[in-house]
């Protein structure tokens, strides 16, 4: 998706990754910008402590929208999975993140051979996945594809990513309702802005639960955008199109593929209520892109001029059940103590701000309960003088299972908004050139549940101002994505 070449990069929706890749891969995002000054869901049962899932009692499916649980797989040889078989798996998944793929029950090794069992009987979990990402224009650009300045102006590897988790228990050594997660992978892509090749640490935590998981603490390197703010749809990497800036992520919180360290509390209410603080080592405050080439494998506690980043959030979050729908709010504000060359000369902190809500308009199936049209709308905000995109909004549509034979299928439309930074575009106005004040995208896709662990993804989207460059058409630009989980 498209990207500006500036000094700073700012990420966009991946794919989430892309997608940037994967939710839990690596997701370039669909409109990435470079700044040109220059020139709860619950693998643990957290939340479940004051609102248990229905599925633990009955054996129904949990919804695919709902990260860490059993996703229910399509009809035929995937039915032959039992969901209880799998909860145990579920629960040893990387703990409060608001974002993953669909539960173990939908991957393409399963408990095979029994080998999770006999992991698990450890208190050990392991998850692989993969994610590929092609984008290319289907309409004339109106510029030579070499320089290439967005994601699709040519055909691009927007991402192709594996990543590996591995979590441990640590009650057999005396610490209940504690995890350690290790995760690390590979991304590959063709267009350098969307950061380097790289082979890295993708997480190294550890998780304690207090108080029946009424109070969660996590710390260690995390990619805080899979923890706050639900940036993808429905908390699911496969459900995601469109255009929406990360503007998060463009003012410091980490994300795929840069990690740095830091601690994040949840104190979990009744009825969905939540509150969520952190504190992080900001991204490089050169961007993402500069993040990932000077990281290593990852784990550096330090970068240069790179402070201190508070974040907090208070949301209500309610997954779909046989006796309620799917809702989540939620709103955070974050503000980075890093110093950002501002547009028009001297420097800043930098800041962001958001709001989301989703929620789940119909169910037509009373036993498959996560089905139906959910609505949502997004906005967020950062400071204009020293990031590329100072708002951005979407309203999206998203229907799961839109077919009886296809329950887990998915259908997403969104319309998105970005709008360029005015003292970004102001900068470029004293040298004489005239830039985009604003960018909207508007795209459809349909994601394909071929089997357990499988998903293809092909997209459309319609981007007027591709690129906050002049001289480029409005475009439209088709995708694809294979998603695959073992």
């Amino acid at each position: 998706m498209p990207l500006l070449r500036m000094s700073r990069l700012s990420r966009s929706t991946l794919s989430l990754g892309a997608l940037a890749v994967t939710c839990s891969l690596c997701w370039t995002g669909a409109a990435s910008a470079q700044s040109a000054q220059h020139g709860p869901a619950d693998p643990m049962p957290n939340k479940g402590a004051t609102q248990p899932e229905q599925s633990d009692r009955t054996g129904s499916p949990l919804s695919p929208l709902s990260p860490g649980s059993s996703s229910l797989a399509p009809t035929g040889r995937p039915a032959k999975r039992n969901p209880e078989d799998y909860a145990r798996f579920d629960k040893l998944r990387e703990p409060m993140l608001t974002t993953q793929f669909p539960g173990i029950i939908d991957t393409i090794v399963g408990n095979r051979g029994g080998v999770r069992d006999a992991l698990a009987d450890h208190g050990i979990g392991v998850e692989m996945q993969s994610a590929s990402s092609v984008q290319t224009s289907l309409t004339a650009t109106g510029m030579p594809s070499d320089p290439q300045v967005y994601n699709g102006q040519k055909f691009t590897l927007r991402n192709n990513a594996l990543n590996i988790y591995v979590t441990k228990t640590l009650d057999d050594i005396g610490l209940g309702d504690t995890m350690l997660t290790v995760g690390g992978g590979y991304s590959v892509t063709s267009f350098a802005p969307n950061g380097r090749n790289s082979i890295t640490f993708k997480t190294l935590s550890i998780y304690h639960g207090f108080a029946n998981h009424t109070v969660e603490v996590k710390a260690g390197f995390l990619q805080n955008y899979l923890h706050f703010a639900g940036l993808i749809t429905g908390g699911n990497p496969t459900l995601t199109t469109g255009l929406v800036s990360l503007l998060p992520v463009q003012a410091g919180l980490s994300a795929e593929p840069a990690t740095t360290p830091g601690v994040n509390v949840q104190i979990n209410g009744k009825k969905g209520l939540y509150l969520l603080g952190g504190v992080q080592r900001s991204l490089n405050p050169r961007g993402i892109a500069e993040e990932i080439r000077t990281n290593g494998i990852g784990l550096d506690w330090h970068q240069h001029n790179a402070k201190a980043l508070y974040i907090g959030e208070v949301g209500i979050r309610r997954k779909a059940s046989p006796t309620q729908r799917s809702f989540w709010a939620r709103a955070g504000y974050l503000y980075n103590m890093s110093d950002y060359d501002r547009f028009l000369g001297g420097s800043d902190h930098n800041y962001s701000y958001y709001a989301l809500i989703d929620y789940q308009a119909t169910r037509p199936d009373n036993q498959l309960f996560f089905r139906g049209l959910y609505l949502g709308a997004s906005y967020s905000a950062a400071r204009k003088s020293v990031s590329a995109f100072s708002h951005a909004g979407e309203i999206r549509a998203y229907y799961v299972g839109p077919f009886n034979a296809r329950p887990t299928d998915s259908l997403n439309l969104t319309v998105s908004y970005n709008r360029f930074s005015e003292d970004l575009h102001a900068s470029y106005a004293l040298r004489g050139i005239d830039t985009a004040r604003h960018q909207v995208g508007i795209s459809g896709a349909y994601a394909v549940h071929l089997g357990p662990g499988v998903r293809i993804a092909p997209a459309l989207q319609y981007v007027f101002n591709p690129t906050f460059l002049p001289g480029y058409k409005n475009v439209l630009l088709g995708s694809a994505s294979l998603y695959l989980a073992f």
